[in-house]
């Protein structure tokens, strides 16, 4: 008697990931616009040299200041959507792996958690995805880590800098502000990275599923 799962492609939900990282993109060009503005502002501050250049300077900070949390905000509700629906594709795609009989040495449940038990997050769901793509034979090896390593600097940069903008003075502003830009665009080309990553996975999963499978030996 076959006890094991049925097998459930997470196609659809891979589909509707896909979707939600690329629309997470948006808010990242936006971001990085806004922080080439701010580079823009601050290489001009040691030229401001009369009151009205001075006048218009401060008028382009404040106005800065004041559209950016709005846009920051919206970054971080559009990366918490495309979190949800990665958690979700992920759970059902484990799921539809153990199904195929392959050794995952994890549960559904256990891989959503490895990304939350501190320090170990860190490596933990790196190393699930490449058993996946070694198990799959995807050859999605390089693409697993350029897109972890530059997702662990778009994910733990904004933290550092937002530390250092208080530490340091007016003149290291602007080494601050390219960290900024250099994080998003790692967070950005890291969200390009796991669409591929996902289409290639579910893509190699879906074709495992429609092979035939082996005769039994009498």
């Amino acid at each position: 008697m076959n006890l094991d799962p049925p097998y459930k492609s997470a196609r659809t939900r891979s589909q509707l990931l896909v979707l939600m990282l690329a629309l997470a993109l948006l808010p990242i060009v936006t971001i990085l616009l806004n922080l080439t503005q701010l580079l823009g502002l601050l290489f001009r501050m040691d030229a401001v040299s009369t009151d009205a250049e001075a006048e218009a300077w401060i008028n382009e900070m404040n106005r800065f200041g004041s559209n950016f949390p709005a846009i920051a905000l919206r970054q971080q509700f559009a990366q918490v959507v495309a979190a949800a629906a990665w958690l979700i594709w992920q759970h059902r795609f484990v799921a539809s792996l153990l199904a195929l009989g392959l050794d995952l040495e994890t549960t559904p449940g256990n891989s959503i958690g490895r990304w939350f038990v501190p320090v170990l997050n860190l490596v933990t769901p790196f190393q699930l995805f490449a058993r996946i793509d070694a198990l799959l034979g995807s050859g999605a090896r390089i693409l697993i880590r350029w897109w972890w390593v530059l997702f662990l600097i778009g994910a733990i940069g904004p933290s550092v800098y937002s530390l250092a903008i208080d530490r340091v003075d007016d003149s290291a502003l602007s080494v601050v502000a390219a960290s900024a830009v250099a994080v998003q665009v790692s967070l950005a080309i890291a969200a390009v990275l796991a669409i591929l990553v996902v289409r290639r996975l579910q893509g190699a999963a879906d074709e495992l599923s429609e092979q035939p499978p082996a005769p039994v030996s009498p």
